[in-house]
């Protein structure tokens, strides 16, 4: 898929404190508009446009319900200098709402 680099400045305008964001996509920046996926990247992690919004790749949402409710997460990047990204592991704790 391709993801419009519009859609970062539309959370940046109506959702002013998010602070992360994860995709289940291997990358924003899709083979079928590079440049596109570039831009994507930079209005998410640029504060030109509000708050910087970090961004989270290829998370495994299938152990999710529609209905469940994320109470906590943690997020555990491995740090390296001069580096603008790195890979991460992520856990939450859900709580399950079987209300339909």
């Amino acid at each position: 898929p391709i993801i419009s680099s519009k859609i970062p400045l539309y959370f940046k305008k109506n959702f002013p404190n998010i602070k992360i964001i994860g995709f289940d996509i291997i990358s924003l920046t899709s083979q079928l508009d590079r440049e596109e996926g570039k831009r994507c990247h930079f209005n998410f992690l640029s504060k030109k446009y509000g708050r910087e919004i970090l961004v989270i790749e290829d998370m495994n949402f299938s152990n999710l319900r529609k209905n469940d409710i994320i109470k906590e997460i943690l997020i555990s990047p491995l740090k390296f200098e001069y580096m603008d990204g790195s890979p991460c592991s992520v856990a939450a704790k859900i709580e399950r709402n079987n209300k339909k």
